[in-house]
């Protein structure tokens, strides 16, 4: 038992699987007991999100100010074995607010959140850092968020990057929901306005398409209930519109998609078109009776 909330799981290439709560981050063996040889750290705080990068360190973002009484603020490198990894360079001042998401790709890091700063200089909601802790600075777009906006989640997608969260934006519009490039541009081929409320989850189908959750009631103005299947072009994918029904009775937090183009669903909902219902379609939005 962690004795608290777990808010993120991660498995490693090697199989390793890696929590993440407002305990701080733990190590469990293949049985599912603690990997006592990792150092878990003291006093970390909330970790909210955990990445690898290409050389088998482990990446942690969250709500936390230090690691081991290492500074470390909002973000952390670790050693395989839990060591703070000193070589990561966070600053001293680190982020000014929590963060929610990253992803690792090949050599680069994007993070996001709630942040408008770091170290002192201006980043709304997101960074893209170099492997050792630098900024990337030919990813910055002055535009692209405000100093109110929250982004909860990131997924990469080729050369685009998705974004969700709760913002609204103008010139161009984007609210709760935006695709941009990887230079930090937009991409103003995704309509505008798509959303209707805020987004806390996306992932990626096998087929490009995107699947959100959120407290959404709406999306391309059509009637879609906190939950949806979205084509590349923006539109709702039509065998997920004719099978929706009424949806979630309440928000979806968690969308994981997989390999063979199903998805699961998890939040605070109890009902599903009026089923009680925790999570689990098939590709064409009807529910997988497997998983009730």
């Amino acid at each position: 038992s962690f004795g608290s909330n777990v808010i993120h799981i991660k498995i490693s290439q090697s199989g390793s699987v890696f929590v993440g709560g407002s305990f701080g981050i733990v190590k469990l063996n293949s049985n599912g007991t603690t990997d006592t040889t990792f150092i878990t750290g003291s006093n970390t705080g909330v970790v909210n999100d955990i990445g690898f990068l290409p050389d088998g360190k482990i990446i942690i973002g969250g709500e936390f100010g230090s690691y081991n009484n290492m500074i470390a603020n909002k973000i952390a490198v670790l050693k395989s074995n839990g060591e703070f990894d000193n070589t990561f360079n966070v600053g001293q001042v680190g982020f000014n607010d929590n963060v929610s998401n990253l992803i690792v790709t090949n050599d680069k890091i994007y993070v996001v959140g709630t942040f408008t700063s770091y170290n002192k200089k201006n980043y709304e909601s997101i960074v893209k850092f170099n492997s050792n802790g630098t900024i990337d600075e030919t990813f910055y777009n002055a535009n692209l968020f405000s100093s109110t906006s929250i982004v909860y989640d990131i997924v990469k997608n080729n050369d685009s990057l998705i974004l969700a969260g709760d913002f609204t934006q103008s010139d161009p519009n984007r609210n709760y929901f935006v695709r941009i490039n990887d230079n930090g541009t937009i991409d103003e081929t995704l309509p505008n306005n798509l959303v209707s409320s805020s987004v806390f989850a996306i992932d990626i189908l096998p087929t490009g398409e995107y699947i959100l959750g959120g407290s959404f009631g709406r999306v391309s103005d059509l009637s879609c209930s906190r939950f949806c299947v979205i084509n590349t072009g923006g539109t709702l994918n039509n065998n997920f519109k004719n099978n929706f029904g009424i949806g979630f009775d309440n928000t979806v937090n968690v969308v994981k998609s997989f390999d063979d183009g199903k998805y699961m669903v998890g939040g605070d909902f109890l009902t599903y078109s009026g089923l009680s219902f925790y999570g689990g379609y098939s590709t064409n939005g009807i529910i997988n009776v497997d998983l009730n």
